[in-house]
């Protein structure tokens, strides 16, 4: 059976949908994306996120403690 491909763009809308509201109140806060396709037998998805604006610095730590507490 051959597996569907899946669009690295979708991917990335979901990524940004599940975050919302961890890290940030609204996607349209994302400065930077990145998406990069690079091995489609290899499933995964990697995610890097920092504060790029002064007094939301706990973001990424809210976001540690969630997947922490999911494993």
């Amino acid at each position: 059976m051959r597996r569907k491909r899946i669009d690295a763009d979708n991917v990335a809308k979901a990524v940004l949908d599940a975050l919302t509201g961890v890290v940030w109140r609204d996607d349209s806060q994302v400065l930077r994306l990145r998406v990069e396709k690079v091995d489609a037998r290899r499933e995964r998805v990697t995610v890097a996120a920092g504060p790029c604006v002064a007094g939301d610095g706990d973001a990424l730590a809210r976001l540690r403690a969630r997947i922490d507490g999911a494993a």
